[in-house]
């Protein structure tokens, strides 16, 4: 009885990460301009370019959680 309220609880789990990251994209990702060091939010099909500077090389900004994985 207890895996099949696993399964629902992976389940539930896999739509709230769905929906955070169709929750961000909408929002855009967040990069950082090589040249100036401004913060810009690019959606898809934004252009790559900043947009205080003009400048084309973007770096993408570290994330805020903690992400460790495990090495075999």
């Amino acid at each position: 009885m207890n895996s099949g309220a696993g399964a629902a609880g992976s389940a539930e789990q896999q739509e709230a990460m769905k929906q955070q990251v169709a929750s961000s994209l909408a929002s855009g990702i967040t990069y950082e301009c090589g040249d100036c060091a401004a913060k810009v939010q690019l959606r898809p099909r934004d252009p790559i370019l900043c947009q205080s500077c003009g400048y084309r090389i973007l770096y993408k900004v570290r994330t805020a959680r903690l992400q460790q994985y495990e090495a075999r």
